[in-house]
C-alpha cells in the first residue's frame, strides 16, 4: 500500500468520525440503521454536478421515497412473507430504504421479503449492496449492475448468476469439510500410531 492510499484511508476515517457517521452506523437497531442513506449522500458528495448529470443520476429525497412508498404500498397489508420488491433503477436504494422503514413500522420483518435492486452505474450498485447488509434486509436480496431499459432479462441473469454462486459456494463448503475430515483421520492416525510405538 502508498503513502498515498494511506493518506486517503486516513482522511477518510477522519472525515467518517469528526462528521459523526459512526454516530449513523454504530447501532444494532435495523430501524436505525435504515434511518438515512448513507451510501447515496458519500456517492453524491464525491461525485461532481456534471459527471452525475452525465450518468443520469439525480438523488431523490428521502421525504419524496417515503410519499412514494406510502402511495404504492398503502398499508402494508398486502405484504406477506416473499412478497417482493424491485427496484429497476434503485440508484442505492433509496425508494425501497422507504418500504423498509414503513414495514419496520408495521411489524412487519423486511428480511421476510425478496429485495431486487438494479441500477446502471456499478458503483451505485456497490452501494446498494452494502446498504442491503447495513438495513439487514436479509438474504433474499439481489443487487446487480444492469440496464433495464436495454436488456428487459437483467434480473433473471442476475438470480441465475446468485445461483451458480451459491451452487460454487456450497461445492466449496463440501471439499473444506472433506479435507479437514481428512486432516483429522490423518491426526487420530498418527496419535494411535506414536502411542503404539
Amino acid at each position: 500500500m502508498s503513502a498515498h492510499d494511506l493518506r486517503c484511508i486516513k482522511a477518510v476515517a477522519r472525515a467518517a468520525i469528526t462528521q459523526g457517521l459512526f454516530d449513523l452506523t454504530g447501532t444494532d437497531d435495523p430501524y436505525m440503521l435504515a434511518d438515512f442513506d448513507l451510501m447515496s449522500w458519500m456517492i453524491t458528495s464525491m461525485r461532481s454536478s456534471g459527471s452525475r448529470k452525465w450518468l443520469g443520476e439525480y438523488h431523490t429525497p428521502p421525504e419524496i421515497c417515503e410519499l412514494m412508498a406510502r402511495k404504492i404500498v398503502g398499508d402494508c397489508s398486502e405484504v406477506k412473507p416473499g412478497h417482493s420488491f424491485c427496484d429497476p433503477a434503485a440508484g442505492t436504494g433509496g425508494m425501497l430504504r422507504a418500504v423498509v422503514q414503513m414495514l419496520r413500522e408495521r411489524g412487519i420483518d423486511p428480511a421476510t421479503c425478496r429485495w431486487h435492486l438494479c441500477d446502471i452505474d456499478p458503483i451505485a450498485a456497490a452501494g446498494a449492496a452494502v446498504n442491503v447488509l447495513l438495513w439487514k434486509l436479509g438474504p433474499n436480496s439481489t443487487v446487480w449492475c444492469g440496464d433495464t431499459l436495454a436488456q428487459a432479462d437483467t434480473e433473471r441473469l442476475a438470480l441465475e448468476e446468485k445461483a451458480q454462486i451459491y451452487e460454487y459456494r456450497q461445492e466449496l463448503r463440501w471439499k473444506a469439510a472433506t479435507v479437514a475430515a481428512v486432516r483429522q483421520a490423518e491426526e487420530l492416525l498418527a496419535g494411535a500410531t506414536r502411542k503404539a510405538a
